[in-house]
């Protein structure tokens, strides 16, 4: 199997805004779907079963990850 992609962690603030994200109904769905993406992972879920929750190939959920982790170092 491949490696263990390692975790995230957010601040109360970003936590909640990715939430509110996440409830809004007037924003793209892919925009939400990111949001869930890094919620998920940062309550510690696999890249499968996040693939999974999301409808979501396991290549796309890391890409969503990877840019992430980029733009916030």
């Amino acid at each position: 199997m491949g490696r263990n992609a390692s975790s995230i962690v957010l601040t109360a603030t970003d936590r909640e805004y990715l939430e509110l994200q996440t409830r809004a109904r007037t924003i793209q769905a892919q925009t939400v779907n990111r949001a869930r993406i890094i919620l998920l992972k940062a309550d510690g879920a696999t890249i499968d079963e996040i693939a999974d929750k999301v409808g979501m190939n396991r290549k796309s959920v890391m890409l969503c990850l990877n840019k992430f982790k980029n733009c916030v170092i």
